[in-house]
């Protein structure tokens, strides 16, 4: 039986598999790429994060540096805030600046030794007396050029209404002239419109304006001795009250000019220290001449203004004024009655004006005040009256502690 040959049991060759190549590790960086930086001028190896971000290593370009560190030393995030005036003119600095003008004067007037004051408002129209008659004079030179210019003869307006072609009448014929035998007058009233003699009739609206200049420069001619009353008055405080190492009864004003000025200019005539307290108003104002340099004060903010008034005050004396001057009298009324204020005398200069500026008796008589506050303030003619109803406050205040 034959034998069936042995087959060779050789494995099958097998397919090697597909291999991805090894990926050799990266070399080592060193310099200083590894330190995180890349020299000037050469492209950075890392994918920026930002199209905005520089190329380069911008820390090591020295001309760069050195023009940063100037910015920064000229920068005004790099000054003082107190020297930051953009800053502090910022809204939001209000506080910071309501606190300088609180502590500004409270500084100096302590370094003078300043204890109290004595307040004096008033208007700032009413001025000494040439001031006053220049200002009559100049109102009653403007009245007298309108009544010239309205004066004008009539025949001069009718005139002027002609137009110019009828001279040339000379050219009609005879029998035009005929019409000449009409009174002229009539001709001339034809040419005037009835309006213009309705206006000629009544007066102007500059002319009432004029008028009125005049009558109100009449009557401030007439409060010019209110002008000198405050300068004595002012006299009479400060030549007795600034001998000794603390300074009472110091004059203190809104430091503007009429009555405010003629206070302070009585204080300067004796050489005695006064105050003025100016406020920024859109209307440039500046400081009347008599003020104590070191002690005149410009304040933004009318709030802190009104306080440094009302802190060291020791009376208070309104002469004729306005707004202002009433705005001030109501305050310290105010401030008086609800107890929010040291007793003070407040005189009212002038009885004759208030009186009919203001119907106290009435408001009283309405029950809107009681006749207690009635008693908050009275009223002063002449300065030696003021200043001795102030000594007597105070005397009995003395004598009722």
């Amino acid at each position: 039986m034959a034998k069936t040959p042995k087959t060779s049991k050789t494995p099958a060759a097998k397919t090697p598999a597909a291999r991805t190549p090894r990926q050799s590790a990266p070399a080592p960086v060193t310099g200083p790429v590894a330190a995180g930086r890349v020299p000037v001028g050469e492209p950075s190896s890392r994918p920026k994060a930002c199209s905005i971000l520089p190329d380069t290593t911008l820390g090591d370009d020295v001309a760069l540096v050195a023009e940063n560190m100037e910015k920064i030393l000229s920068s005004p995030s790099y000054s003082l805030a107190q020297d930051d005036r953009h800053l502090l003119d910022k809204a939001e600095m209000r506080g910071v600046r309501m606190l300088l003008e609180l502590g500004k004067p409270e500084l100096a007037l302590q370094a003078d030794s300043i204890t109290s004051t004595v307040i004096v408002f008033g208007g700032t129209q009413i001025v000494e007396r040439p001031a006053a008659e220049r200002r009559l004079s100049e109102a009653r030179r403007a009245m007298a050029r309108a009544q010239n210019t309205a004066a004008v003869p009539a025949s001069a307006h009718a005139s002027a209404a002609v137009p110019a072609s009828a001279h040339a009448s000379a050219a009609v014929p005879a029998s035009a002239h005929a019409s000449a035998a009409a009174p002229a007058s009539a001709h001339a009233s034809a040419a005037v419109p009835a309006s213009a003699h309705a206006s000629a009739a009544a007066p102007s609206a500059a002319g009432e304006s004029l008028a009125r200049e005049l009558k109100r420069a009449e009557q401030l001619l007439a409060y010019c001795r209110y002008y000198d009353a405050a300068r004595e008055f002012a006299r009479l405080v400060s030549i007795d009250n600034q001998c000794d190492d603390k300074r009472d009864y110091v004059i203190i004003t809104g430091g503007g000019p009429g009555i405010m000025e003629a206070a302070n200019r009585g204080a300067f005539d004796v050489g005695c220290k006064s105050i003025g307290l100016n406020i920024k108003l859109p209307s440039e104002q500046q400081p009347n001449p008599f003020i104590t340099p070191e002690l005149c004060f410009q304040f933004k903010y009318f709030a802190l203004r009104k306080f440094h008034f009302i802190l060291r005050a020791a009376a208070v004396v309104l002469f004729p004024g306005g707004f202002g001057t009433l705005d001030e009298m109501f305050e310290t009324l105010t401030l008086r009655q609800t107890h929010r204020m040291q007793p003070v005398p407040i005189i009212l200069f002038g009885r004759d004006y208030w009186s009919k500026v203001i119907n106290f008796q009435f408001l009283a008589d309405s029950g809107v005040i009681s006749d207690e506050h009635l008693k908050l303030f009275s009223y002063a003619e002449t300065p030696e009256e003021a200043w001795q109803q102030i000594l007597d406050f105070h005397e009995t205040m003395k004598t009722q502690a």
